[in-house]
């Protein structure tokens, strides 16, 4: 398995996601198996059961210490602010660890999908996707592992509530890296597509001898073929967009709205802290790193996700710019047609990320 899984070396969509999907084998949210050759992904009734067991022993889990966390202290000495924010974290989480399972059939048809997409990728392009998603990946399991330490409390209910917060945060984590990482195969995708729309628009303008009207189809074969390919490609990515969607519609919705809660909830805390020269117990909280460390996590992987999912829409939509341009200086009539029934399959597809009705963009900025 090491062997075949090149680290920043990836010459397949499941080495692509390798760390992922490893974190996700640990936390019991992946129902599924790779065959032995490492090409394809299928389910495994084995691991489906696996993970049901991870999922209920989660949520008992969950209720134990949203008991102890809310229930054992004296009414006097709880810190009301604290315990919003305790409860609204392990609440959110809990949805988007719960959402991974009610969409097993669908994720697992996407991922294969997007196995088969990215089969046809070039070798070198493979390789630099590789290291830009094992690079992120990795380091922010490192950053998060490295708060294992930090939670360190004399007492018990601390010590499980802390432990229990990170082991949240690292399984939220590995499933949104899972997203953004699909995302970044369809930026790659589209693209891929683009590259090539720009080489075919540079051959047409060098060879306009081509183009005549009065050249039948067959004589020009070269570039209705590559259009038709790459027409195809751009449908086969379209559709990956709105499976995505589908998939991970629910779960990029809650970590928005959770993104939105851990901030405003850092911020108050901020600024209550210095208002009132007053140090917030960290043991009342359910994450227990300082504030800032807090609000700087969360808000840069709210910025990967947002980057990431902008990037990728801005260059499905900069196919449409390369075809009307093409659209411009072409006289063949074939091709021609072939250029618009291009750009009428454009008009049909927004490409366009959201969660559950959130739009996954940068207007989510301009909101926060």
């Amino acid at each position: 398995m090491f062997e075949e899984c090149r680290l920043f070396q990836a010459r397949d969509f499941v080495s692509l996601l390798e760390p992922c999907f490893l974190m996700c084998r640990v936390f019991g949210l992946f129902p599924y198996k790779i065959t032995s050759d490492r090409r394809q992904i299928v389910h495994s009734n084995w691991r489906f059961i696996c993970s049901l067991i991870t999922m209920l022993a989660t949520i008992l889990t969950l209720a134990y210490v949203m008991y102890e966390f809310d229930f054992t202290d004296d009414l006097e000495k709880r810190n009301v602010p604290g315990l919003l924010q305790g409860n609204c974290y392990m609440f959110l989480t809990l949805l988007i660890s719960i959402s991974s399972m009610f969409y097993i059939n669908s994720k697992l048809k996407f991922l294969q999908q997007l196995n088969v997409i990215s089969s046809k990728f070039p070798e070198k392009t493979l390789i630099k996707i590789s290291r830009v998603v094992h690079a992120k990946d990795i380091f922010g399991f490192l950053i998060l592992f490295a708060q294992v330490g930090s939670g360190h409390t004399q007492d018990n209910r601390g010590i499980l509530i802390n432990a229990f917060g990170l082991y949240l945060t690292i399984m939220v984590y590995t499933l949104d890296m899972i997203y953004v990482d699909c995302v970044y195969v369809i930026y790659a995708g589209f693209k891929n597509v683009n590259k090539h729309l720009q080489d075919l628009r540079k051959f047409i303008n060098r060879k306009p001898h081509l183009l005549r009207r009065d050249y039948h189809r067959y004589q020009n074969p070269i570039i209705l073929s590559e259009l038709k390919s790459l027409k195809e490609k751009h449908h086969d990515l379209s559709e990956s967009v709105q499976q995505l969607n589908n998939v991970f519609g629910f779960q990029i919705g809650t970590t928005v709205a959770l993104t939105f809660t851990e901030v405003t909830f850092s911020i108050y805390f901020l600024l209550l802290q210095e208002i009132n020269k007053k140090n917030l117990e960290s043991k009342n909280q359910i994450w227990y790193w300082h504030f800032v460390r807090s609000m700087t996590y969360h808000f840069i992987k709210f910025l990967v996700i947002i980057f990431t999912c902008e990037t990728t829409k801005n260059e499905s939509l900069q196919t449409g710019n390369l075809i009307h341009k093409m659209l411009i200086r072409i006289a063949d009539l074939d091709v021609k047609q072939e250029l618009q029934l291009f750009s009428l399959q454009l008009l049909h597809r927004s490409n366009t990320f959201d969660g559950r009705g959130i739009a996954i963009d940068a207007t989510l900025l301009k909101a926060g």
